[in-house]
């Protein structure tokens, strides 16, 4: 089962990232912000599109603070209107619809060691969490950032398209960076572990039926939707085992 949704139409261009997959942030027609990949430059092309999206609905499920995910559309007509959107050797990607992580303001990246200190020690701990279950393993300070907030700063974690990339369960912490920040808060990790539990198959099945039938073969789909199901548990293993 595919389930489709109406992408956001992109319109005009703000500033891109010097990064191996070069995200662009952009403007919707309404006026929103999103960090944009595109298949010519992202990591594992449609698929890793496809595990960005997919990231950025699961944080969701357990309220772990990694970026929101849409799809949105770029058009021809967009193309020809803003000739700033294109890559760093001035090709320009393709017509096509793609995946947006909504766009981080008051931000500073790359984060650095001292800062994890600074802000909510559940922020760390849904990040550590979230990023065992999902099986990152690219994690580096420069895909963390730390957002200025009125309630002081907070943490967040991006770059997804490498997650889910291999196996049938997480098989290592993503972020062995943080396990000495959590040894002495086991109650946050427990906190978010039971949130991670409570996620229904239903609703993991439901946010990947929403990936474009061209990204994903079926038994890719099944491969990462048992990877999620199955991980749950085996997340709470390895996490529980990390901060003993």
């Amino acid at each position: 089962m595919e389930i489709s949704l109406a992408p956001a139409q992109l319109t005009t261009f703000s500033h891109r990232y010097e990064t191996g997959s070069q995200p662009m942030v952009l403007y919707d027609s309404r006026g929103n912000l999103f960090a944009v990949k595109f298949a010519e430059k992202v990591e594992y092309g449609t698929t890793g599109l496809a595990r960005e999206y997919i990231a950025g609905g699961a944080a969701e499920l357990i309220d772990a603070p990694a970026p929101t995910t849409t799809f949105v559309q770029l058009t021809a007509a967009a193309l020809t209107m803003d000739p700033r959107i294109a890559f760093a050797d001035g090709t320009r990607p393709a017509p096509q619809v793609t995946v947006g992580s909504a766009f981080v303001t008051n931000a500073s990246s790359p984060a650095t060691p001292g800062a994890f200190t600074t802000v909510p020690v559940e922020d760390v701990a849904a990040v550590f969490v979230f990023n065992a279950w999902v099986s990152v393993g690219d994690r580096h300070w420069g895909n963390y950032i730390i957002q200025t907030t009125s309630f002081g700063p907070r943490l967040i974690s991006v770059d997804y398209a490498t997650c889910l990339s291999r196996g049938s369960t997480p098989t290592s912490i993503g972020d062995p960076d943080l396990i000495s920040l959590l040894r002495s808060a086991r109650q946050p990790v427990a906190t978010y572990l039971a949130r991670l539990r409570g996620v229904p198959e239903r609703s993991l099945r439901e946010l990947i039926a929403r990936v474009p039938g061209s990204w994903l073969a079926s038994s890719e789909r099944e491969r990462i939707a048992r990877f999620l199901i199955d991980g749950r548990e085996e997340t709470a293993r390895l996490v529980t085992a990390a901060i003993a």
